[in-house]
């Protein structure tokens, strides 16, 4: 699962998303998601960390509530990876 969603922020930190057309509002504190970047020199013993994702926990307006993983491509846009309940 890699579908595109659309994701919106106050200040750094995801507030809302659209997936499949619903919209869902973020109810819980999002969790970084960090990684290790794809390239680095190879004198560079501890490449730095980014965040590549967020994992966090949505409801919608009908009062369905899941957990997304959303991760940012290399064209700079937001998919979702996962979703569970």
């Amino acid at each position: 699962m890699h579908e595109p969603v659309a994701l919106w922020f106050d200040g750094e930190v995801p507030v809302r998303l659209v997936h499949a057309g619903r919209r869902w509002r973020v109810t819980d504190r999002p969790t970084r998601l960090w990684g290790e970047p794809t390239y680095s020199h190879e004198l560079l013993t501890h490449p730095p960390r980014g965040v590549v994702g967020w994992r966090f926990q949505a409801t919608s307006t009908d009062r369905t509530t899941h957990m997304f993983e959303v991760v940012r491509d290399d064209d700079e846009h937001w998919r979702l990876t996962r979703v569970y309940d």
